[in-house]
């Protein structure tokens, strides 16, 4: 015997970083602290930014952290946000700004794509974003090259 596996097309969640509107964690100077029950993603994220954290390991409500003078902001798995927006937390692209369903973005970089004759120039500007899951987490339509899924640290809000 065995069973089939039925996608019941809930539970989507993907990561992300956030914090308090008033704390930019990607233009701190210095050491800052972010909670996360996912540690080593939190860390490899932020060494990849050469950015200088201390991974602090929370378990249940990672969004208390900010609130409770813990951490600075947050690595967890969202589906819908809801539990960030009660806790008044946002979530940052790359660049440290809000980053929503529906928002216009500027590629900051020429991007090569797979099969294409011409990578996507640095300066394109892209409208109404969607939010996705995966490590490229912005899904999009590009003039000339049709949809795309973009990695929100080549993009900045415009």
């Amino acid at each position: 015997n065995y069973y089939e596996v039925l996608d019941l097309a809930i539970g989507k969640c993907k990561f992300i970083v956030a914090a308090l509107p008033n704390v930019n964690l990607f233009n701190t100077v210095g050491h800052i602290k972010i909670g996360s029950k996912y540690p080593k993603v939190a860390k490899d994220y932020f060494k990849s930014r050469g950015m200088d954290v201390e991974i602090i390991k929370i378990e249940g409500s990672v969004e208390l952290g900010p609130l409770l003078g813990i951490c600075q902001g947050i690595v967890d798995i969202m589906e819908t946000g809801t539990t960030l927006k009660e806790n008044g937390l946002i979530v940052l692209d790359a660049n440290g700004n809000e980053l929503k369903d529906g928002d216009s973005i500027v590629v900051i970089k020429d991007l090569p794509v797979k099969g294409a004759p011409r990578p996507i120039k640095a300066g394109t500007k892209v409208k109404n974003i969607r939010l996705s899951d995966g490590d490229h987490n912005i899904s999009c339509k590009i003039d000339g090259f049709g949809a795309m899924a973009l990695k929100s640290e080549f993009v900045r809000k415009s």
